[in-house]
């Protein structure tokens, strides 16, 4: 089963045992619709909690959770990934892809010569920028845009660019 990070747990929030949570998501609203906070570490859950209360504070997530009684048992909880599984996500749009989906996928040229490997996405404003690993060892970015990046298919599993549009790191 995969599992999708939709926070990360910062540590205590209080004495009492409350855990600060920074989400990275698009659907912050999936934290209310969680029963128990799922922590994971390199795709493996290792702990499932009991969310007793969740509630926003400042673009945060504070959560009270059972067993979860004071400051020292939630700094335990720090560096944990908050996750779902696949199905529990929104549907996406037809224009949108969620990056689990296109993570490691090859990216082709316009002549379908593989450059590389689609390795992480940076947000930048109005469009996210991609950054490929190249077979060549060398890195380098690309704006998400419909002149640079021609094709995503999550069916067939590619990503083809303009070359035009790539930005080397090594400059």
């Amino acid at each position: 089963m995969k599992f999708i990070s939709i926070g990360k747990v910062l540590g205590a929030y209080t004495l009492d045992g409350q855990v600060k949570i920074k989400p990275n998501t698009s659907y912050p609203e999936l934290f209310y619709d969680m029963e128990y906070l799922l922590l994971t570490e390199n795709n493996e859950v290792k702990r499932s909690l009991k969310i007793n209360n969740i509630k926003d504070h400042n673009g945060l997530f504070v959560a009270f959770l059972a067993g979860i009684n004071n400051a020292d048992d939630a700094a335990k909880l720090k560096g944990y990934s908050v996750s779902i599984t696949e199905d529990m996500l929104p549907k996406a749009e037809d224009d949108e892809v969620y990056w689990f989906e296109i993570e490691n996928l090859p990216v082709y040229n316009e002549e379908k010569k593989e450059l590389g490997r689609l390795v992480d996405v940076l947000e930048a404003g109005s469009s996210d920028i991609f950054r490929i690993a190249l077979n060549d060892g060398r890195y380098a970015l690309i704006s998400n845009n419909k002149n640079h990046v021609l094709e995503i298919n999550t069916n067939e599993k590619f990503v083809k660019i303009s070359e035009q549009g790539l930005v080397y790191e090594d400059l």
